[in-house]
């Protein structure tokens, strides 16, 4: 790889909207004084390791199984450029996501969210495995592109997943925009 290939490459992934989708949500923490101390105490708690093992390791694995994840599958390329997309600045998907979440903590005054995605990450102590994960699974079943099928997902059946994703996203009638549109119209009572 000669340098100019190698600079146009990196001039690229710099200007791409993963990137700017990063700066635009690390401009936004460093704005709020409340949500960059948080964020700063999830990465303390994540990478201590004395006082934290457990959380350590399962920080570290779980970052390391992403990023094998990413580079051994092929058919993650296209989710990787549709998620990048999706965090694109000039789309208002962060800023969106941003003041849900602030608005949805003010409101869940007896943390009723809080304790659903508790649950949704507690550890089935006869299976080993997380209700989240289970739920996945299933949805990713019925949204591949032939639902029912089984096995490994493929290209397709990513394709599907995402579009139905982004349906479910954008559906202001019954999907997350309806949600989103509640908790902005609703106030601290």
């Amino acid at each position: 790889m000669g340098a100019p290939h190698a600079h146009r490459h990196l001039t690229e992934k710099l200007s791409g909207p993963t990137f700017a989708a990063l700066a635009d949500f690390t401009q936004k923490i460093e704005a709020d004084d409340d949500a960059r101390t948080q964020l700063y105490k999830l990465f303390q708690y994540l990478v201590d390791e004395a006082d934290n093992d457990s959380a350590f390791q399962t920080a570290l694995t779980t970052l390391a199984d992403q990023v094998q994840m990413f580079l051994d599958d092929p058919d993650l390329v296209p989710v990787a450029r549709v998620l990048g997309s999706a965090l694109d600045p000039t789309r208002g998907a962060v800023d969106a996501q941003l003041t849900l979440t602030k608005k949805t903590h003010d409101l869940d005054t007896n943390k009723a969210l809080l304790t659903i995605l508790r649950n949704l990450y507690k550890q089935d102590d006869a299976t080993s495995v997380y209700p989240a994960s289970k739920l996945a699974d299933v949805l990713s079943e019925l949204n591949r592109a032939q639902p029912g099928h089984g096995g490994d997902l493929t290209g397709d059946d990513y394709r599907s997943i995402l579009k139905a994703t982004q349906a479910f996203l954008k559906d202001e009638s019954r999907g997350f925009m309806r949600f989103v549109n509640i908790v902005r119209t609703r106030g601290p009572k």
